[in-house]
């Protein structure tokens, strides 16, 4: 090293390196290496550029790579793609040859210098003489167009000369990015999608975009069944994916946007409205076809949200037509909730969470439009519990109508609604199970908080304090040598769903044993009241005709009956006298008494008949059961309002009391994120919130403020 610096380099002596230097250039080009010694090659470089020879070489080393390149660009002839690749991978190594012979020129020179690298020049030039060139340039790109065209078309074509050409493309534009080490500059190729993007990819995209576009419309005007038109666009979609792989990761999510814009996008509305469409498939069952229209409306959004519309649409229209037919309404719906359920669940394994999630919302959304356009679905889900109660649970049967009681908002109604029936199965203890029972009001009590079955457990404990206050009463009455068959069970008044009505004038017999337990209940709980539910209790009488009979009645048919003992024959108008009760009523708790014919009716004359006689020895008379009209009458609608209102103002206090100021706007909106029981309407908001002002729970702070007030 030391020699060479103290050696002197003449200009003529430099003439002579780098002629011999350009020689191996272009033997270099030509693949000609057998002829050269690369080793005697870069040590002639290197000595034109220690003896400062180096911006004389390095202008001598571009015009003689124009030239090189020049000549290597003309050898493209008609089969543009195949010589392009070939000539690349010519320049290509022919750019590592001379980075190698001219390696300390690049290191000491270049780089330094942060100009461009000999692979960087000479990829530069190639691009230029390329691509400049406007005729060679469209030979190139259409033949790369060609390749996709004839994929397309079904024709044989060479998919991996296409990525091949599309990588130079990027390779022709690769960036350097110079790094500081210690002790010296390194060098980094980055690639650039920019020149590929300008010279191909625009063009490839609009060539899609008509391609499809035309492809389709054409199917359109044919009037293509919705399934056949969904298969072709999903074929399509198939094979544009399988053809992606062929290009640059750039330009995956353009082509992929590129076709669904085309096709899906353009023509969603025809395969949701159009002949045989979205709505037709739901109504058939043909899943198959909902769940192929829906893998590919989740890849656009338009399409997608306009699936979600019709979906919803669907079952809101086929919720009311269940509704509109008033038979089997809880079952028509049921049915209908278990088949979108079950769609769902499969589209569910489709598009990405957001839309999973919307998707899931808009359904549940439609179906709670139909559960609370009435009170039909609240009504019958009410006695369905009842009857599973009643015959025996079913867990499948119970979690289905625990989820459609989720979809119901006015849940309080449902629960007046479900105590009444509650109320039916313990007094008449024809529950199947007290377990089954108190998991059911659990799961009420998850779901919607201790206020919707705080009347249920009450209703609870009352039976079993009614059960040991009645062996309680029995005992009293084995001390006092008295026989009584007289069970009865006290229930607190507001908790139980009951409604009052006015009671009646009883027998002697029954009065007797009314008024033992009064004078009982008295003395042990001086500080209570009772008040009789007759219409709510039975009595079993036994009668002696021809032969032995009992008979199951209610109160006051056992009342009637009663008074036949002192008299055969009885006017309807003398009964009514006697007993205390509308006509009306007498005449309907009678007629099961002479359809059976135990009491003749001849006008206005009831006569009993002493030769009754039935293959039974033991009768149910049928009850006088209250309408369902007159249990859901305006005291029903006073109670939620008075319930509702309670549950709302201690929300409210509660709210206030943690938050200590609020604007109005800012209570209601934390009211309805705890709110689990009712739907809250502004007047009612606006009423409890003027009551708790008044009751001096808070105060107004300005217009719209409220301040809480320990």
């Amino acid at each position: 090293m030391q020699k060479l610096l103290n050696e002197t380099l003449s200009q003529k002596e430099a003439d002579q390196i780098w002629a011999e230097l350009e020689i191996a250039c272009y033997r270099l080009s030509k693949q000609e290496t057998k002829y050269l010694s690369f080793q005697e090659l870069y040590h002639g470089a290197y000595k034109l550029i220690i003896h400062k020879y180096s911006d004389m070489t390095h202008d001598n080393l571009i015009k003689t790579f124009q030239v090189i390149i020049n000549e290597q660009v003309s050898k493209i002839g008609y089969e543009s793609v195949g010589d392009f690749i070939k000539i690349f991978e010519d320049v290509k190594s022919f750019s590592q040859h001379i980075s190698g012979v001219f390696l300390y020129m690049e290191k000491n020179y270049l780089i330094p210098k942060k100009q461009k690298t000999f692979q960087q020049i000479i990829f530069e030039l190639f691009k230029t003489k390329c691509f400049d060139d406007q005729g060679l340039s469209n030979r190139i790109v259409q033949s790369l167009l060609s390749i996709v065209k004839q994929d397309r078309t079904g024709q044989q074509s060479d998919k991996n000369k296409l990525k091949a050409a599309l990588q130079i493309l990027i390779d022709l534009n690769q960036k350097t990015l110079f790094k500081n080490n210690q002790y010296k500059i390194d060098v980094e190729y980055i690639q650039n999608e920019e020149f590929y993007k300008n010279q191909f990819e625009r063009k490839y995209l609009n060539e899609t975009q008509k391609f499809y576009k035309d492809e389709f419309q054409q199917y359109i005007n044919q009037s293509l069944w919705v399934e056949d038109f969904i298969k072709k666009i999903n074929e399509r979609y198939q094979q544009e994916k399988q053809r992606m792989q062929y290009f640059p990761k750039c330009s995956h999510i353009k082509i992929q946007d590129t076709f669904i814009k085309s096709t899906i996008q353009q023509y969603y509305p025809d395969i949701i409205q159009k002949g045989q469409g979205l709505f037709e498939f739901l109504a058939n069952n043909q899943i198959n076809i909902v769940i192929e229209i829906y893998k590919l409306f989740v890849l656009n959004d338009e399409a997608f949200n306009a699936f979600s519309l019709a979906f919803h649409q669907y079952v809101a229209s086929t919720g009311k037509e269940i509704l509109r037919n008033n038979q089997n309404v809880l079952e028509d719906f049921i049915e209908l909730y278990n088949r979108v359920l079950s769609i769902n669940q499969q589209l569910q394994l489709y598009g990405s969470q957001e839309q999973k999630f919307l998707l899931d919302k808009q359904i549940k959304d439609s179906l709670c439009s139909v559960v609370n356009s009435s009170n039909q679905i609240m009504q019958q889900l009410s006695k369905y519990f009842d009857e599973l109660l009643k015959k025996g649970i079913n867990d499948s049967q119970i979690e289905t109508g625990f989820n459609i009681f989720k979809l119901i908002y006015s849940k309080d109604s449902f629960e007046l609604m479900y105590r009444k029936g509650l109320c039916s199965r313990l007094l008449d203890g024809n529950s199947v199970s007290e377990d089954q029972e108190r998991l059911l009001i659990n799961r009420f009590k998850v779901e919607c908080g201790s206020v919707m079955t705080m009347k249920m457990e009450i209703m609870y404990q009352d039976i079993f304090k009614s059960n040991n206050e009645y062996l309680e009463y029995k005992f009293y009455l084995d001390s006092k040598r008295i026989q009584s068959d007289f069970e009865i069970k006290i229930l607190s008044q507001g908790n139980w769903p009951i409604k009052e009505q006015n009671n009646f004038a009883l027998h002697e017999d029954l009065q007797y044993l009314k008024t033992l337990y009064d004078n009982y209940y008295i003395n042990h709980h001086s500080k209570r009241k009772l008040f009789w539910c007759y219409h709510l209790g039975f009595v079993n009488i036994k009668g002696s005709f021809d032969q032995k009979k009992e008979l199951v009645c209610s109160v006051l048919q056992a009342n009637i009956l009663l008074f036949f003992n002192q008299l055969r024959t009885f006017k309807v108008q003398s009964l009514v006298q006697l007993i205390g009760q509308e006509q009306e009523i007498i005449q309907q708790e009678i007629q099961p008494m002479i359809q059976l014919g135990l009491l003749i009716q001849n006008g206005d004359v009831l006569q009993l008949n002493t030769k009754f006689s039935h293959r039974s020895s033991k009768l149910k008379l049928q009850r006088l059961k209250v309408k369902q009209e007159q249990l859901n009458n305006d005291n029903d609608t006073k109670e939620l309002i008075l319930d509702r209102k309670l549950y709302l103002e201690s929300l409210i206090v509660r709210i206030m009391k943690a938050r200590k100021q609020l604007t109005h706007d800012e209570l209601l909106i934390e009211v309805e994120k705890l709110y689990k029981f009712f739907v809250p309407d502004q007047q009612l908001f606006k009423g409890c919130v003027e009551s708790l002002i008044w009751k001096d729970y808070m105060v107004r702070d300005g217009v719209s403020s409220y301040v809480y007030k320990a």
